[in-house]
């Protein structure tokens, strides 16, 4: 099922509208921006949403102004999200400063969002590496609930985990910590910190100071990791045993081995003019790795692996792979044959249409999966 000729913007356009379900998108807003957008018109897709974005504030404002605070609050939603798109493609040049001033919209339009509709939650500040890391706690009106962690993903940004994982954890009584780690959102942009493949030191850090502020949480913890997150939440599992229990969508043991073919500078030359999608996605990374070539984003990323960590992993794990996937291909399945823990498989096939990689249009279905297999954990 496709939504736009362009193949990269298509897969864009699942991911945002996906969060209609949470209150992050309007299908009709979606489908409008995506119609005037040309394909691989980088500029075109990032003033396109960044106008609707504007749009959806200054009508919020107007509607602050007459007190209708929830119709403003969810407008906000949605643009936060919207500016959040706007900038993805404008990554393969990271100094570009249309990325942080949509970033920084996107965050105040969340956290304005959050106060409008009275959602239960708590800034963070977590210290980290002589900075910190910016996170929000949602809280559960039952004192007795378990808390989810969503360590986020290799583009995600710390507003957007709430459509994945804070509105339906809230819905089910589960307290749930956000955050943005090295290599995401603005610790990677204003902090300049970029990913690190021991992300048990993330982890623990973030466990530490729920045990130092809200230590009956930490009783039942789970890990969860969305996209690249299949890989640090894995990493995190294998090291840090207050994790109880850890989901992956999709599980990943080796996210950079397709990386090795790209050690030719004739092989990339030739690739990169054959797929323009593959260039932006490669070059779009180099920042968040700490690279400035693909020679160096190779040897870099070398430590970025399970093949000796995963059977270190005593938690039960519960992974979701899709037919579909493109991304990770193959690599969710690997890592469930490999673990020696209690574990779960669940694979969505091409004819449940959920968009393939992460699900994008079938949130319910995973969020119901997650959730109802985290209560048969913590009963």
């Amino acid at each position: 099922m496709q939504f736009h000729q362009d193949s990269a913007f298509d897969a864009q356009l699942k991911r945002t509208f996906g969060y209609c379900v949470q209150g992050g998108a309007e299908l009709s807003e979606c489908l409008s921006v995506a119609k005037k957008i040309k394909s691989r018109d980088y500029n075109g897709w990032y003033e396109a949403w960044s106008f609707m974005a504007d749009q959806l504030n200054r009508a919020a404002t107007q509607e602050m102004q007459q007190q209708s605070n929830t119709s403003a609050g969810e407008k906000l939603l949605r643009a936060s999200n919207y500016y959040r798109t706007a900038y993805f493609f404008l990554e393969e040049n990271p100094e570009d400063k249309r990325i942080a001033t949509s970033l920084e919209l996107s965050k105040k339009a969340f956290k304005s969002a959050l106060e409008l509709l009275t959602i239960s939650h708590v800034p963070l500040k977590i210290p980290f590496d002589g900075g910190f890391l910016p996170g929000y706690l949602y809280l559960s009106n039952d004192p007795t609930s378990k808390l989810l962690i969503d360590t986020g993903g290799g583009d995600s940004i710390l507003e957007e985990l709430y459509f994945i994982s804070g509105a339906a954890a809230l819905k089910r009584s589960y307290h749930c910590l956000t955050f943005e780690g090295p290599g995401q959102g603005s610790v990677l942009r204003l902090q300049k910190m970029p990913f690190r493949h021991d992300w048990e030191v993330v982890i623990k850090a973030v466990i530490d100071n729920v045990e130092n502020n809200y230590p009956e949480f930490t009783s039942n913890i789970a890990l969860r990791g969305d996209s690249f997150g299949g890989y640090l939440a894995a990493r995190a599992a294998a090291y840090e045993k207050r994790i109880k229990a850890c989901i992956l969508n999709p599980g990943i043991l080796n996210p950079m081995g397709s990386l090795e073919k790209l050690n030719s500078k004739w092989l990339q030359s030739v690739l990169f003019f054959l797929f323009p999608r593959l260039k932006f996605k490669i070059r779009s990374r180099f920042m968040r790795f700490g690279a400035r070539s693909v020679p160096e984003m190779i040897e870099r990323c070398k430590a970025f692996n399970m093949d000796q960590e995963v059977k270190m992993i005593s938690c039960p794990v519960f992974i979701i792979d899709n037919e579909e996937e493109h991304i990770t291909k193959g690599e969710a399945f690997k890592l469930y044959e490999q673990l020696q823990c209690p574990k779960k498989y669940v694979l969505f096939t091409k004819d449940q249409c959920s968009g393939g990689h992460c699900q994008p249009l079938a949130q319910l279905n995973t969020q119901e999966m997650i959730f109802d297999w985290l209560d048969t954990i913590f009963k």
